[in-house]
């Protein structure tokens, strides 16, 4: 195991996932702390997509060239309750992620706060007489980090916030696949909200697909944009549309007296 979390094997399966350093001079110091961020937000993918505090993921150093430094790296699941599909979820993620802050406009879905910032570090390090080149590849994919991508990371960490309230809408699907989450079409938005919630929730949510509930819990929302999802503390459900009496309805019902 190196200083940066990876843990260092001989071999290699697909899926990898290859960083690429390059540069007239390269510190040490500074080549470990990029290791340490890259790291960092393939810890933090792990975490968003399965919900789980604890690694779903372990990542393992197959391949490592000279010269330009090319390290690539292996993701196995811990164990044979975790989703064998999860390495490479967490590699596309990271994929369609870090392409997003190209455009600088959309927050790249599964990245926290913390990937955020160290995505940024991977821009700050870049100088034409040191760090020259940072790019990663996997496949058929490449992406060349830019200097512009600190701009986009700034604009978009301090761009959310959490809070505790309500949402109402429509339970559509529960998942228990990777970890146990449900999702609700709100009227609002009318789009979908991810709501994780504990396993012994789990009976009654289910009691509810497909009809209206009233989730309460700690949100995660876009500052003046969507709610991008919930940790449900309280569900109930709620009369269906066509059960909620209109306020024209109730006017007439108190005119006949």
């Amino acid at each position: 195991m190196d200083g940066s979390g990876l843990k260092v094997i001989q071999g290699g399966k697909t899926p990898t996932l290859t960083i690429h350093i390059d540069g007239p001079y390269l510190p040490y110091d500074k080549f470990k702390a990029i290791l340490e961020d890259f790291s960092v937000i393939l810890k933090e993918l792990d975490k968003e997509i399965s919900g789980k505090d604890t690694p779903s993921v372990e990542w393992a150093i197959t391949s490592v060239s000279g010269g330009s430094i090319h390290l690539t790296i292996e993701g196995n699941p811990v164990d044979e309750e975790t989703d064998p599909d999860m390495p490479l979820e967490v590699i596309t993620t990271f994929e369609k992620g870090i392409e997003s802050l190209r455009l600088g406009d959309l927050y790249p879905e599964g990245f926290s706060s913390r990937a955020l910032k160290s995505t940024k570090n991977f821009a700050t390090a870049i100088s034409p007489d040191k760090l020259a080149e940072i790019s990663f590849s996997s496949n058929d994919w490449r992406f060349d980090v830019s200097p512009s991508m600190s701009a986009s990371v700034d604009e978009l960490v301090n761009d959310f916030y959490k809070y505790h309230g309500s949402i109402e809408g429509r339970l559509v699907s529960i998942s228990v696949v990777k970890n146990i989450n449900f999702c609700i079409r709100t009227t609002a938005q009318k789009k979908l909200i991810k709501c994780s919630f504990k396993r012994e929730m789990l009976e009654e949510a289910k009691q509810y697909i497909d009809k209206r509930v009233y989730v309460y819990g700690l949100i995660r929302q876009i500052y003046h944009g969507d709610k991008l999802s919930v940790q449900v503390e309280t569900i109930r459900p709620l009369p269906m549309d066509e059960e909620v009496r209109s306020t024209q309805d109730l006017l007439r019902d108190l005119r006949r007296g």
